[in-house]
C-alpha cells in the first residue's frame, strides 16, 4: 500500500492499520515519520508531491524493482487559513499544488508508466459540501479533484472518499459551529483512528 501524508492524521491512522494487517506500506511525505521509522514493513520517501519529476522517479523505481503497490491512497493535503483582511494568492496556490496537482502527478505518472488494475483512493473531506470561507484554497482544490474524478484514467479503479469532520492537523484551527449545529458537529467529529 502506498499512502501519501503518513506523518499525522488520517494518513498515519491508515498506515498503522495496514501495518497491523501485515501489509507493507510505502509512505510518501514532506517530513520524516519518527513514529513509524522503526517499523520493518514501512519505508518512507521524502519528496515534494507538487513536483511531478520527483513522483515519477519514485513510481518508475518501484516499477523497475517490481514493487508496485496494489493500493494507492492519495491522502496528503494542506489547508492554509486565509487572512481575514486580504486574499492571499500564495497560500491559495500552495493548496492547489499539494491537494490537487499532488494527486494528479501520481495519477499521471501511474498512467504514463502503464501501471494498470490498481486501486487508487483519493481522500477528500466534507469541506466539499460545506465550505469554510476562511479556507477557500482547501475547498476549491478538493472540489476540483472531486469534479474531475469521472474523467480520470480508466485503466485503474479510482474512487474518492469524502470524510469528515475528522480531528486532524488540517482541522485544528477550524472554528466549530454554534447552537444546534454544534451538537451535530460534536456528535459527528471523529478521531482518525476511528476510520479504520
Amino acid at each position: 500500500v502506498l499512502i501519501t501524508g503518513t506523518t499525522s492524521g488520517i494518513g498515519l491512522s491508515l498506515t498503522k492499520f495496514y501495518l497491523g494487517s501485515n501489509c507493507k506500506v510505502i509512505g510518501i511525505d514532506r517530513n520524516i515519520n519518527n513514529i513509524l521509522k522503526e517499523e520493518i514493513n514501512y519505508t518512507q520517501h521524502i519528496i515534494d508531491i507538487s513536483d511531478y519529476n520527483q513522483i515519477d522517479k519514485i513510481i518508475l523505481d518501484l516499477k523497475n524493482q517490481n514493487n508496485i503497490p496494489d493500493i494507492f491512497i492519495l491522502n496528503a493535503g494542506i489547508n492554509i487559513y486565509d487572512n481575514s483582511y486580504y486574499f492571499n494568492i500564495i497560500d491559495f496556490r500552495k493548496c492547489f499544488e499539494i491537494n490537487f496537482f499532488g494527486v494528479f502527478n501520481f495519477i499521471s505518472s501511474i498512467e504514463k508508466n502503464e501501471i494498470y488494475k490498481k486501486k487508487i483512493l483519493l481522500i477528500s473531506s466534507t469541506s466539499n459540501i460545506i465550505p469554510n470561507p476562511a479556507a477557500l484554497g482547501y475547498y476549491s482544490s478538493k472540489m476540483l479533484m472531486l469534479k474531475l474524478l469521472p474523467y480520470l484514467d480508466k485503466n485503474n479503479d479510482i474512487k474518492i472518499a469524502v470524510l469528515g469532520p475528522i480531528k486532524t492537523n488540517i482541522s485544528r484551527n477550524l472554528n466549530a459551529p454554534t447552537g444546534v449545529a454544534k451538537l451535530i458537529y460534536n456528535f459527528l467529529i471523529a478521531d482518525p483512528d476511528q476510520l479504520t
